[in-house]
């Protein structure tokens, strides 16, 4: 039994076939159908079902790949002890963010960490709080910060994550001047079932909407971005209105806000209190610590 057949097993099962298997490890396709197949004859049963260029994991694969993918991440975390001994200065994080999380806190946050760790390089992956979950279960990423409903912090914190809330937070309307809305304080969120959204292409926020609406409230979305410029500009004119957390807004200059009004909801049941995840279960090198330590002292301020 050898680390690389492992590899092998778990590019497959990641990528659906050999053959995207191969090119992703830079080696032949028939390198890696002979490693497998001695893999299966050495534990006496097949981990693949195959049919063609289809290939699907056995019963018996699919309850031997989570110990696969704990062997493969501890080796990835003792190189990873291995370099900090070596070299505690240096090393990588991957970052899983959402885009407007990023614009407020990215620079102030990467600043400062690069002056104590200049030789840590930070990889940003941006996207949805689905998105960013998924590769952060799959060890992909080491920490996400993004906002989340209690509901999901409790799910991640039983699969053994751990979970900081940064900041409490809430979600409200933006809206332009001349809408019938910007003369009010607050809404419910059951007014906007006539309104044109703008809204971010994936979050919490979206499936809490269509959950209230139904699957055919989409039709009311009728701009998806992940450009706070888009969605300013298109509010100001009277497109339609956007409902963001209201941090993002704590960034924005007066020209930003000109043309748009700000209105709260009384009765919005889910929340958007920016959190911090890694894994309890890995190990974390003292930079990935002080990373998440500069997080939560920006975030306070």
């Amino acid at each position: 039994m050898h680390l690389r057949q492992l590899e092998y097993i778990d590019m497959i099962v990641k990528h659906g076939t050999m053959r995207e298997a191969a090119q992703q490890l830079f080696v032949t396709e028939p390198t890696i159908s002979q490693q497998v197949r001695e893999f299966e004859k050495e534990i006496g049963f097949q981990i693949f079902e195959r049919s063609g260029r289809n290939i699907k994991l056995t019963k018996q694969g699919e309850k031997v790949l989570p110990t696969i993918r704990n062997v493969l991440l501890s080796v990835k975390d003792l190189e990873n002890h291995i370099i900090e001994i070596n070299d505690p200065s240096t090393g990588q994080i991957q970052l899983g963010i959402g885009p407007l999380t990023a614009s407020r806190y990215l620079p102030e946050l990467f600043q400062k960490f690069n002056i104590l760790y200049p030789k840590v390089k930070l990889n940003v992956v941006q996207g949805g709080l689905f998105e960013l979950t998924r590769l952060l279960i799959d060890n992909q990423l080491d920490v996400v910060v993004a906002p989340v409903n209690p509901s999901t912090k409790e799910l991640m914190e039983l699969n053994h994550f751990e979970c900081i809330t940064l900041f409490h937070d809430e979600y409200i309307a933006i809206v332009s001047k001349n809408h019938p809305f910007s003369s009010r304080t607050e809404i419910s969120i059951h007014e906007i079932s006539n309104e044109q959204l703008i809204l971010y292409r994936t979050g919490i926020l979206r499936e809490y909407i269509l959950s209230i609406f139904g699957e055919e409230f989409k039709e009311n979305i009728i701009f998806s971005t992940d450009n706070n410029e888009s969605t300013l500009a298109l509010v100001r004119l009277g497109v339609g209105i956007s409902i963001i957390p209201k941090f993002y807004t704590e960034s924005w200059s007066e020209k930003d806000k000109e043309g748009i009004s700000f209105v709260t909801f009384h009765d919005i049941a889910v929340k958007s209190d920016p959190c911090c995840f890694y894994s309890k279960k890995r190990y974390a090198p003292q930079y990935l610590k002080k990373f998440i330590e500069i997080l939560i002292e920006i975030t306070k301020k």
